[in-house]
């Protein structure tokens, strides 16, 4: 389930992108940061959902990989007497 959250968000993402591409020949940016020593970062909501989506995807990821290799360890398995 939360995988095809984080296609689903990827690809609204880069639709989103692709569309501003197709239709005004330019993705247009509406976000800005600038804190201390960072430069301006500039960015819009498909953006966004691209990076959420791919953090979603990697931490899923991460965590069935963890699942994987935990139990085979019994680290954190107490053994009960």
């Amino acid at each position: 389930m939360l995988e095809k959250t984080a296609l689903t968000l990827v690809l609204a993402g880069g639709a989103s992108n692709l569309y501003d591409r197709l239709k005004r020949g330019y993705v247009v940016d509406y976000f800005s940061i600038q804190w201390k020593k960072l430069k301006k970062v500039v960015f819009n909501l498909g953006d966004i959902f691209i990076f959420a989506g791919s953090a979603l995807f990697a931490a899923v990821q991460l965590v069935e990989e963890l699942r994987e290799i935990l139990p085979k360890e019994k680290i954190f398995l107490k053994e009960e007497e």
